[in-house]
């Protein structure tokens, strides 16, 4: 059993291997032309070509010299890295990449604010994987900086060599999943960048046919962990508030929890009210979770409230606040009429003692 389990292993890995030895593939680019009509209304037109792609390590020239070639130098994030199973089984594909009137300079060495780019997709033909691969190309001539990219394309010869470098990718192992009503699912993301990111935001997000986007999950290495607090209110109808303040990014959970007698575990509270995010000058957030007190004819009035907050800046951990709710009578409540109470006591026996002795 434990050979079977090693050679299980080494499968994959040997795919991997395999893969990298592969020095280029055939593709199919995708290149469209786009201009304004007579109404002033831009419009497009794609034509499919014949490419190659070569992973080129050594500055070597064209493998197939009567093509359109891609030379691709390496780099920390070559695609190759993340491929499993046989070359056969791989769909090779090449779009442009409009950044429409950006001209951001990537942070890498050689970037340059006119680069334009191109994007190399790689999919298995039974569904198992994508990888998109963001290659840069820097252009011998600059383009027009007022009106987008889009207008003015690297026009591309028929046996064109194109050097490129591959600066992102992207993976995911569920390119397409089928859930049911009522049903979870898991979906995998996987990036690399050929520098090092200070701040960087990856985020999710669903967009219906023909309805919005909506965003499902944000993470930032750039985290601001929360300042909380729990107080209790005393107004017509008693609340339990417990606020998050200063986060970022965005997403945070807020769940609060009763405790009416010593030993019981708490109940987490369904009936929570939250309020609206407010968002300050430096970005942060704040968001407040309460919920009113309302006992029930068997609840005694007296119980231990306490918060709990999650937030990615926390890394897994969690704040916990807890806090006694209005109705409960304690050794604090009681010290002040208790020091009136044996203050009097006292006196009383001092002045009897004198009476009698």
């Amino acid at each position: 059993m434990k050979i079977f389990t090693v050679l299980l292993c080494l499968i994959p890995y040997a795919g991997v291997l395999g893969f990298l030895q592969v020095q280029w593939l055939r593709c199919r680019l995708t290149d469209e032309y786009v201009w304004t009509n007579a109404e002033g209304h831009i419009e497009s037109n794609n034509s499919y070509r014949d490419a190659v792609l070569q992973f080129d390590n050594s500055g070597n020239s064209a493998l197939l010299s009567d093509s359109i070639t891609f030379l691709v130098a390496a780099s920390k994030v070559d695609m190759r890295k993340f491929v499993e199973g046989p070359v056969d089984r791989l769909q090779c594909d090449i779009h442009r990449y409009s950044k429409g009137m950006s001209r951001v300079r990537w942070p890498s060495l050689g970037g340059m604010g006119h680069d334009i780019w191109f994007t190399c997709t790689l999919r298995h033909t039974a569904g198992l994987f994508n990888i998109t691969s963001f290659l840069r190309v820097t252009p011998a001539t600059t383009m027009s900086a007022h009106q987008p990219d889009f207008f003015s394309w690297l026009t591309i010869g028929v046996k064109e060599k194109i050097s490129a470098s591959a600066v992102m990718v992207l993976m995911t192992r569920s390119p397409s999943v089928r859930v049911g009503l009522q049903k979870e699912t898991t979906l995998h993301c996987q990036f690399a960048v050929d520098h090092k990111v200070p701040h960087l935001t990856v985020e999710w997000h669903f967009q219906r046919r023909g309805g919005r986007r909506t965003k499902l999950f944000s993470y930032s290495s750039h985290s601001e962990p929360p300042d909380v607090s729990l107080t209790t209110k005393e107004e017509q109808i008693p609340s339990v508030v417990c606020e998050a303040n200063g986060f970022y990014p965005l997403d945070v959970e807020i769940d609060l929890f009763k405790e009416t007698s010593s030993g019981q575990r708490p109940e987490k509270l369904g009936n929570i009210l939250r309020s609206s995010h407010l968002q300050h000058h430096d970005n942060t957030h704040s968001v407040a979770a309460f919920v009113w007190l309302r006992p029930s004819p068997q609840d005694s009035g007296c119980a231990i409230y306490s918060c709990r907050v999650s937030h990615v800046s926390l890394q897994g951990l969690y704040i916990h606040k807890s806090i006694i709710g209005p109705g409960c009578w304690t050794w604090i409540h009681l010290t002040l009429p208790g020091l009136v109470c044996l203050i009097s006591v006292i006196i009383f026996i001092a002045v009897t003692r004198r009476r009698y002795f």
